[in-house]
């Protein structure tokens, strides 16, 4: 909750979105009588909605008996289409979206579809699926990463267990997931007369499975820790898993449901104590002061929207307030995406210093404005001598904004 969704918003956006495309290759993927599942319930409701008997006694799910999924049936080219095919294209056209969303759940649905074509086969409707995927995603993909500085040398190298340090991978895992994986694990051994997770719902995970080996395996970021973008769509594919056995051990006897009660409050005691820390502001890190608000503003008043601004390359300059185009930002994201940018650094810090070729920097580049305030004078050596022969814009506490002119 608080180091994904909170500050990395194309999540909020882009997990519901893999959501809904999971959800209908689920939908898609059921064969005509699903054999292991009929007779004792959907995999999905843990023995079926109870409540609900069809005429022999078996438990009905939410989807049987539903009219396929066919909206442009009257349509010549959906004529032909059976009822799973609508519902890939529509994942597909979903999915194909996600580049200008999320990339990394891209990422994922593309490896977990194409595992999933090979496992429960229907060519003709996958063959759609990825046809729709790529016809959205490829432009969107073109576009984003022309000219781009990235390195794609920096994202893959071997890196068993994650991000664990020194310490013994299975450990770091069990300190960090406690009881989770272990329960996991029973939920998926869970066999006998009625399987916890029936033989397609266990197909249907196995992909998911293959996440979490490459991330143990490999850093695909520059920062490993940025792993945990991939990882994550394996944790919300486990979490009915472990739901589901907790919901057959409660219902297997009155003596297990103590054992049960216990076993969830220590799954959910600590994320529940770091969003309530948040909720109960325990502690709090200024990004912006008061005059840093106010010098956004004046920005906006006094600079064109895509004005080109220099100034410190920190993750909390005003000017990222203002909407305005910086010439570097902050160096810690840059190398997250593997930019290499010490180059520009150099030159950044040549400016402030006044040396002698700062005067042409500023023209190579084509920097408009140039901002001198107190996170310059932290973090870099800064000529005041230098920008006097600059037009002062406007000035806001320390902060203030030079025009650079044009020779």
């Amino acid at each position: 909750m608080t180091t994904l969704f909170v500050p990395q918003r194309g999540l909020l956006l882009g997990l519901p979105l893999a959501l809904v495309v999971a959800t209908q290759w689920w939908l898609a993927t059921r064969g005509e009588d699903d054999a292991g599942t009929r007779g004792r319930g959907d995999a999905g409701t843990d023995e079926g909605a109870r409540g609900k008997k069809g005429k022999k006694g078996r438990a009905k799910t939410a989807h049987e008996g539903a009219p396929p999924f066919t909206p442009f049936k009257s349509l010549p080219f959906f004529s032909t289409l059976d009822g799973a095919e609508p519902r890939l294209l529509a994942a597909g056209l979903i999915a194909g979206t996600l580049p200008l969303v999320h990339a990394h759940s891209f990422v994922v649905l593309m490896l977990v579809a194409g595992c999933l074509a090979l496992l429960l086969p229907r060519w003709r409707a996958w063959i759609i699926f990825f046809a729709a995927a790529f016809l959205l995603a490829a432009p969107a993909m073109w576009w984003a990463t022309r000219g781009s500085a990235a390195r794609p040398a920096s994202f893959f190298a071997w890196q068993v267990g994650w991000d664990r340090g020194t310490q013994n991978p299975v450990w770091f895992w069990i300190k960090n997931t406690g009881l989770f994986i272990p329960l996991l694990a029973a939920a998926l051994a869970w066999r006998g007369r009625d399987p916890l997770v029936p033989k397609r719902l266990l197909i249907f995970y196995l992909p998911f499975t293959i996440l979490f080996l490459i991330c143990n395996a490999a850093k695909i970021s520059p920062w490993v820790w940025d792993n945990i973008k991939v990882l994550f769509y394996w944790y919300v594919a486990s979490v009915p898993l472990v739901a589901l056995l907790l919901a057959r051990l409660w219902r297997t006897n009155a003596a297990l449901k103590l054992t049960t009660a216990a076993l969830l409050v220590v799954l959910t005691l600590t994320g529940a104590l770091d969003v309530w820390r948040v909720v109960a502001e325990a502690s709090e890190q200024r990004e912006f002061d008061r005059d840093g608000v106010g010098f956004a503003e004046l920005l906006k008043r006094e600079t064109a929207p895509r004005s080109l601004i220099l100034h410190a390359p920190t993750y909390n300059h005003p000017v990222y307030l203002s909407g305005r185009q910086s010439l570097m930002g902050y160096g810690g994201h840059l190398w997250s995406q593997g930019i290499d940018y010490a180059a520009r650094e150099s030159e950044v810090s040549r400016v402030y210093a006044g040396a002698f070729d700062a005067e042409q920097l500023l023209a190579k580049y084509g920097v408009e404005y140039v901002v001198v305030s107190p996170l310059e004078r932290t973090g870099l050596r800064v000529n005041e001598q230098f920008f006097t022969r600059f037009e002062k814009v406007g000035e806001t506490g320390a902060y203030q904004l030079y025009k650079v002119a044009r020779r």
